[in-house]
């Protein structure tokens, strides 16, 4: 991820910016350190097992496919990163649309108390994300992906500052 925003850097000004292709850049390395933050959430855990291993890391393994899938082939003359942004976007929005579903998951396994803990807004905001995921997946007008993106991101932000903790729905 880190190594495409660099090569991103690196090559500007030699092929054309797309709004899309960024926010998605965002969207994903920001969900991977949210990722990595849910996995760590579970290091007090003294009862562990292979299932359970699978089952948390399930989130941060579909989210480094994702990421793995946003830079383009840097090698491809000439580079056209909104085309290799377009092949692979339905698979990047799939993936990133099971994230806030399995994320409820990950937290209903900590208990039931800790799933209300976070509030109403966690499971609204979490399955608004799966949502536009899906809309950006699958929608061909380009204004409305990028909406999608922006929603997303927006989402993803009030997870990060746990706006649904102190805003109440």
């Amino acid at each position: 991820m880190l190594f495409g925003l660099g090569q991103l850097m690196r090559r500007r000004g030699t092929y054309p910016l797309d709004a899309a292709y960024l926010l998605t850049n965002v969207i994903i390395l920001l969900v991977l350190v949210d990722c990595w933050w849910s996995v760590f959430s579970w290091h007090d855990e003294a009862d562990w097992s292979y299932r359970m291993t699978w089952c948390v890391l399930l989130n941060p393994l579909l989210m480094t496919m994702a990421a793995q899938l946003i830079p383009p082939d840097w090698d491809e003359r000439p580079l056209d990163i909104t085309a290799a942004y377009r092949r692979n976007r339905r698979l990047i929005f799939g993936l990133l649309a099971l994230y806030p579903l399995l994320d409820m998951v990950d937290t209903a396994l900590k208990g039931t108390a800790h799933f209300r803990s976070l509030g109403p807004g966690y499971p609204l905001s979490s399955i608004a994300m799966a949502v536009l995921c899906a809309l950006a997946a699958f929608a061909s007008n380009r204004s409305l992906q990028i909406a999608c993106c922006i929603g997303i991101l927006l989402v993803v932000l009030s997870w990060i500052f746990e706006i649904y903790s102190v805003v109440p729905l």
